[in-house]
């Protein structure tokens, strides 16, 4: 039961391996398109977040 169990595990971590290679080649395929889309996703995330964080700084009701 245990070693099934084991091969089991066995198993499923090949397959992930195999996946994670999969995705790491298609990351590197990819690596300068992704890179450029993930510093605007991080620029957008930090401007929306300057943002949000104005709105709630101006609608603040701790001095109303």
């Amino acid at each position: 039961m245990f070693n099934n169990y084991y091969n089991y595990n066995y198993y499923n971590y090949y397959y992930y391996y195999y996946y994670y290679y999969y995705y790491y080649y298609y990351y590197n395929y990819y690596f300068y398109n992704y890179y450029y889309y993930y510093y605007y996703y991080y620029y957008y995330d930090y401007y929306y977040f300057y943002n949000y964080y104005y709105y709630y700084y101006n609608n603040c009701c701790c001095c109303c």
